[in-house]
């Protein structure tokens, strides 16, 4: 009865957002995704475990989110296409 939340959809290919998406995902293996489209995105937990210092960490963190793409390719076949279903990827 407390709970305030909100629930979203998203409707990614009638309306292409994705060139103003500010959202990432950190899955629970510790993996930064920049798109759930994609594939590819970078493995902090593989960072923080080599004593990476908060700067550097600040820095791969930030480069990797302003390296967002610009568009998915949801309707074409490419080859770093998220290949996992949205609750194998987690996070």
């Amino acid at each position: 009865d407390n709970y305030k939340g909100k629930i979203g959809f998203i409707s990614p290919i009638s309306s292409c957002f994705c060139e103003d998406c500010n959202r990432i995902r950190l899955t629970s293996t510790g993996f930064l995704k920049k798109c759930l489209h994609y594939n590819y995105g970078v493995d902090l937990k593989k960072h923080i475990r080599s004593n990476i210092s908060d700067k550097d960490l600040n820095e791969l963190i930030y480069s990797n989110i302003y390296d967002k793409p610009q568009e998915h390719l949801f309707m074409e076949d490419c080859d770093n296409k998220e290949n996992k279903y949205m609750n194998q990827i987690g996070g």
